[in-house]
C-alpha cells in the first residue's frame, strides 16, 4: 500500500474530493437490519457512490463500522479516519483492518490523528475524531442524530461555515433500549420443572454485540445488514451455530492466561437463571437462558475440570496446569457462586453421543425448532 509522505500518517489511495460524511449518533448494541438508521445509512452510501463521492468513515462503534462495511461492499471509495494512540503501529492497524473488513485496498485510505488519550479512556480522542471528520467534509449527511448531542452541535457549526448539509436521508433518533432475555421467565416455575438431581454441566450462551469467535467483521456486518427483524447474533442464533458446527469456540474473556477456554456450570437451570445479569463493561448479558447441557462424566472424560477458586496466594502455589483452571473469588462479586467448570481450547460437541446432550431454551416453540433442525433432545424453561 502506498504511503503519502506529504500527509502525516496517511496510507492508501490518492486523496480525491469531494468528501462526504454519513453521521449517526450512538445506537443499540445489537442492531437489526430493518432498523431505519441502518437502511437509510446504506441508502445514503449508495447515493454517494453513484455520485463518485469519497466517504469519510471510521471504526469502533456499530454506526461507524457498518458505514465502513457498506462503503466497501457497494464498491465505494472511503478514507477511514482513526485515532493513533501512543503505542499504536499504524501499519499494523491498516493490515488488520484490511483483513478483518475484507476491504479492497485500491478503494480505501487510512488517515490517523495523534492523541494523548489511551484505549482504556478514549472519550477525548473519539470526540476529536468526529470533529476531524466533520471538518474535512464537503458534504454532511445526517441520518439518526440525538437531539442536543455533540454531533448535532458539530453539524450546526459546520453548516454555518463551510459544509453542505443534506437532510434527504435523516430519520428521527430513537433512544436505544436494553434487551431483556429473562422477560416472562418465572424462576419458581423453572425450579419446579427442574426439581431433583441435576447431573449435567451447562454452557449458557449469550448474544454477541460483536463478531462471534473466529468471525470477521466483514461477515458480521453483512449478517446485520441483510437481517430483518431478528438480531443475527442472538443467544438463540449462537446456540444454533454451536449445534451446526459441532463446536463451542473458546474465548479469552474473564481469563487471566492467554488460552481460549469454554465455561460450564454445574448449577441447575433455576439457580443459573438467577445469576444472569446485564454486564455494562461488556455491553451484554453475562449469560442468557439458552444452553447446551452435557452429561457430567462425559464432560470430565473430555477434559472439563472444576474451577479452582481462591486468592493470589493460592494461585502462586498451583502448578502451571492447575493455574489454567484458577479463578479469583472476585472483588465486586463472588465468582464462586457460578460453580464453574472449564475446558481449555475449543470444545468438540460433535464427539459426544446425542443422548448425552440436552439443549435448553426459554420456550417450547424454540425447543421444537431445535429438535427438528438438529435431531437433538431439547427442553424449554417455561
Amino acid at each position: 500500500m502506498h504511503k503519502h509522505d506529504d500527509i502525516p500518517v496517511y496510507f492508501g489511495m490518492a486523496l480525491e474530493r469531494p468528501f462526504a460524511s454519513v453521521l449517526n449518533s450512538r445506537q443499540t448494541k445489537m442492531p437489526k437490519g430493518d432498523e431505519q438508521w441502518i437502511r437509510r445509512t446504506i441508502d445514503a452510501v449508495r447515493h454517494l457512490i453513484d455520485r463518485n463521492v469519497t466517504i469519510l468513515t471510521s471504526l469502533g462503534m456499530h454506526t461507524w463500522n457498518i458505514l465502513a462495511w457498506s462503503a466497501n461492499f457497494y464498491g465505494g471509495k472511503q478514507i477511514i479516519i482513526l485515532p493513533l494512540f501512543p503505542d499504536d503501529d499504524p501499519e499494523d492497524i491498516v493490515q488488520d483492518v484490511l483483513e478483518d473488513f475484507a476491504l479492497d485496498a485500491s478503494r480505501v485510505g487510512f488517515a490517523f490523528y495523534r492523541t494523548d488519550s489511551t484505549p482504556t479512556r478514549p472519550k477525548g480522542a473519539l470526540i476529536e475524531r468526529d470533529r476531524q471528520i466533520i471538518r474535512l467534509s464537503d458534504e454532511i449527511v445526517p441520518i439518526s442524530i440525538r437531539p442536543n448531542g455533540n454531533l448535532e452541535r458539530e453539524i450546526a457549526n459546520s453548516a454555518q461555515s463551510w459544509a453542505k448539509v443534506s437532510d434527504a436521508f435523516r430519520v428521527d433518533y430513537t433512544k436505544p433500549k436494553r434487551y431483556n432475555p429473562l422477560s416472562g421467565c418465572d424462576i419458581e416455575a423453572v425450579r419446579a420443572k427442574f426439581s431433583g438431581r441435576w447431573e449435567l454441566l451447562t454452557h449458557w450462551t449469550h448474544s454477541f454485540p460483536e463478531p462471534w469467535p473466529r468471525e470477521t467483521s466483514a461477515d458480521f456486518y453483512k449478517a446485520i445488514a441483510l437481517s430483518g427483524t431478528e438480531y443475527p447474533r442472538s443467544a438463540m442464533k449462537t446456540l444454533e451455530r454451536i449445534l451446526s458446527s459441532g463446536k463451542i469456540f473458546g474465548t479469552k474473556a474473564r481469563f487471566r492466561n492467554d488460552f481460549p477456554n469454554v465455561s460450564f456450570t454445574s448449577l441447575d437451570p433455576a439457580n443459573a437463571v438467577k445469576l444472569m445479569k446485564w454486564d455494562s463493561r461488556s455491553g451484554r448479558w453475562s449469560m442468557e437462558p439458552y444452553g447446551i447441557a452435557i452429561d457430567i462424566e462425559t464432560a470430565r472424560n473430555m477434559g472439563v475440570r472444576k474451577v479452582i477458586y481462591g486468592d493470589e496466594t493460592l494461585f502462586e502455589r498451583l502448578s502451571d496446569d492447575d493455574r489454567l483452571f484458577f479463578q479469583p473469588h472476585g472483588k465486586k462479586g463472588d465468582w464462586s457462586r457460578e460453580l464453574e467448570w472449564r475446558h481449555i481450547g475449543d470444545f468438540q460437541i460433535s464427539e459426544i453421543p446425542r443422548e448425552k446432550i440436552l439443549a435448553i431454551v426459554p420456550t417450547e416453540c424454540q425447543a421444537e425448532s431445535i429438535r427438528e433442525k438438529f435431531g437433538l433432545d431439547a427442553v424449554s424453561l417455561i
